[in-house]
């Protein structure tokens, strides 16, 4: 062998120790690209509330909280789905306990905690968005439009679960004032200060947990709002810039 291929020997034997490496971390590199940014990304699960034989409250023009909700989720999803990781509670119109919503956020790690309602009362003038988060047990002052729509928390309800959100609240009024804020700057509904009550399906959720109730289907106003797509959509959108706003921040 030539002195020339005694060195091309060698060459060879160095370049191939350099690539050798490298392709290997070339094949780890992506996997592990791909799962740190799996574990950075904020998931948010939204819940549409009731479902099924539960519709909710009943409009004056016999529409439904339950499609109302479902409507408005989806399009919420579809504004957040580019920058995070969405998950509904329902998809469609089925039934799901009350207790299963928060566990479908508990099980998927969640950042936040969706649940959108329409609101419902024996008086037909109240109208607008309310907002609310989770209430110490201790200090339990409801009103009588919550116990009837069925989201107060009751005695049966498993201890730990009742606990759980307690170490989330100062997240969830903070959750809950940047929506208010967002909301605030459309023209189509009215938005009330937010507020703290004892809502069951806020109680076992493990992260910033907020209730909307997008309107009241009993005013006969908001009811037609809340049937004019461009109307839900405008909503959405504005609810999607106070989500956005508080995950950036947090």
């Amino acid at each position: 062998m030539s002195a020339f291929c005694k060195h091309c020997q060698l060459n060879t034997k160095t370049l191939l120790g350099f690539l050798l490496p490298v392709f290997f971390f070339s094949m780890v590199w992506p996997v592990n690209a791909a799962n740190l940014f799996n574990e950075q990304i904020s998931v948010i699960v939204i819940d549409p509330g009731h479902g099924g034989n539960d519709t909710g409250v009943k409009g004056t023009d016999n529409s439904r909280e339950k499609n109302i909700t479902l409507a408005m989720a989806h399009l919420l999803k579809d504004r957040l789905s580019g920058n995070f990781k969405t998950i509904l509670t329902r998809k469609d119109d089925y039934a799901l306990d009350i207790y299963d919503r928060a566990a479908v956020a508990n099980t998927n790690k969640a950042s936040i905690f969706i649940s959108l309602h329409v609101g419902g009362s024996f008086q037909h003038k109240n109208s607008g968005i309310s907002i609310y988060y989770f209430q110490n047990p201790s200090s339990d002052e409801i009103s009588l439009d919550h116990k009837r729509s069925g989201l107060l928390l009751e005695d049966r309800t498993v201890r730990a679960w009742k606990s759980v959100q307690l170490s989330h609240i100062i997240e969830s009024k903070k959750l809950a004032q940047t929506i208010y804020t967002s909301l605030s700057e459309q023209q189509h509904l009215g938005v009330k200060k937010s507020q703290d009550v004892n809502l069951s399906v806020l109680a076992g959720a493990d992260m910033p947990a907020v209730i909307i109730e997008i309107g009241y289907l009993t005013n006969p106003s908001d009811e037609s709002k809340l049937n004019d797509f461009s109307i839900l959509k405008d909503l959405s959108h504005k609810l999607s810039i106070g989500i956005e706003k508080y995950l950036t921040k947090n």
